[in-house]
């Protein structure tokens, strides 16, 4: 959230980027289970994962028709924020882990 407020405001001071369309990231790309991991650290809770198998997951998908929604639960997403960080003169001031310590301290 941090970083969100701290880009918009950069983006007011960049007339050049009126119109565009910027593609913006923390900078770390984590999987689920890490984010999950992340998250439980900062609430001081331990996460309850398991390990369970993704192609029973793909194929329960197909049999229920949900191919689509399993692939975007499944499949890794990433963008290359580098391009917006360029144009903005920009870096993520807070790491993921910080971003959530955070928010959690703030409730």
């Amino acid at each position: 959230l941090d970083n969100l407020i701290d880009i918009l405001i950069q983006c007011v001071h960049v007339p050049s980027v009126t119109g565009q369309t910027l593609l913006v990231s923390d900078g770390d790309d984590l999987s689920t289970p890490e984010l999950v991991g992340i998250m439980g650290l900062a609430l001081g809770k331990s996460p309850r994962l398991f390990p369970f198998p993704v192609h029973l997951l793909r194929s329960a998908g197909k049999l229920a028709g949900k191919n689509e929604e399993m692939s975007r639960l499944l499949d890794s997403l990433q963008i290359n924020s580098e391009p917006s960080f360029q144009l903005l003169n920009w870096k993520p001031k807070y790491s993921i882990t910080q971003g959530i310590q955070n928010i959690v301290e703030s409730k």
